[in-house]
């Protein structure tokens, strides 16, 4: 069993009196609430009776609640995945990301990522791992919340890229979608009606990215973007919950270069508890499948049109803001320096209830 009592929480801050109280309800709310959606896990983790699996099982109960204990921000909160930030445990002054997750399927493992790294298996075959309490007894959340995302490549010369609608999508929740394509298609890449666009841009005639966002309102099946010139293509549609309805793009920036590590520019909230989206479009093949970089961000994809030097690809990551100000920059990780079109996006937080 892996553990991670090295990452030990950075020096104490005074509280006052209200902010103490409030703690130990929300703590009081979440031991009730993970010990009865947890108990039916860690007994599963023991269908025979063995009793260090038990006990195995019980060290994670610890640990998760310990975790969540400490929670000062959400990004993420579903009945099977929960992605949140705790206090600096290693001395570079800024929160750290957690996330446990479940593919929800009897028997899979309970996953446990730090900082956007690997993800680690901490409890082996899981029968129930639920945590819609964290609803119910928190709100919605301090802060915008990546929710899913659907995805489409085309390996050959295309004029279009037909992307699906992310499943789980609901009116007025918050899609923001990026298509990369091989060669310069700033001229005439175009979103399907209603998408307002963020940024349309290229690198030396090598790769272009094209961001949009709206937000959801009965929406079809599929969305397609057009070009006129046949080009690879690769691109994702990202949904979000938890934004300001209003306003939901707080500020953007973008940059332009050919590195192997292209940067991703700060950005400068407005709002506390914003979520900080990085979105990379980059020439060729070069990146490593669903690993972009971007240190102690939650990673979203990182995947390429097909192979070879007509190719394209792109990626995405982000992370929550706890105050107002600059965001800092990032940098997203390829295999070999490329042209490359990146994105900094702050989407503002809605109102908690």
């Amino acid at each position: 069993m892996r553990k991670h009592d090295a990452q030990t929480p950075g020096p104490a801050h005074g509280f006052t009196l209200l902010e103490l109280m409030v703690s130990v309800v929300a703590s009081s709310l979440l031991m009730v609430g993970l010990m009865s959606a947890l108990f039916i896990a860690s007994s599963s983790l023991d269908g025979t009776g063995d009793v260090k699996r038990r006990n195995e099982g019980s060290e994670v109960l610890a640990e998760v609640l310990r975790d969540l204990r400490l929670a000062k921000t959400f990004t993420e909160k579903t009945a099977n995945a929960v992605t949140f930030t705790v206090p600096d445990r290693d001395g570079d002054t800024f929160p750290e990301t957690i996330r446990y997750s479940w593919t929800g399927t009897a028997g899979a493992p309970l996953l446990y990522e730090y900082n956007g790294g690997p993800a680690a298996t901490i409890a082996e075959d899981v029968h129930e791992f639920d945590l819609s309490f964290l609803e119910r007894s928190m709100g919605g959340g301090s802060g915008a919340v990546f929710q899913e995302f659907t995805e489409a490549s085309e390996s050959s010369n295309v004029i279009s890229l037909a992307i699906d609608v992310p499943p789980g999508t609901a009116d007025d929740d918050l899609l923001i979608a990026a298509v990369v394509t091989d060669g310069n298609t700033v001229g005439d890449l175009i979103p399907p009606a209603g998408w307002t666009e963020l940024v349309i841009g290229h690198r030396s005639s090598k790769v272009t990215l094209g961001v949009w966002w709206k937000l959801a309102s009965s929406e079809a099946g599929t969305y397609q973007f057009d070009w006129a010139s046949g080009e690879q293509a690769y691109g994702w549609v990202m949904r979000f919950t938890g934004h300001d309805p209003l306003a939901p793009i707080n500020a953007m920036t973008d940059d332009k270069e050919t590195s192997a590590t292209p940067t991703s520019s700060a950005v400068v909230s407005t709002v506390d508890n914003a979520l900080i989206l990085r979105i990379g479009g980059f020439d060729d093949d070069d990146i490593t499948i669903d690993a972009p970089g971007l240190a102690d961000h939650t990673a979203i994809t990182a995947d390429r049109s097909g192979t070879g030097l007509e190719s394209c690809s792109g990626a995405a990551g982000y992370v929550v803001q706890p105050l107002a100000g600059s965001s800092g920059t990032s940098a997203f990780s390829l295999t070999s320096s490329e042209e490359a079109v990146v994105v900094t996006i702050a989407i503002a937080p809605g109102t908690s209830p």
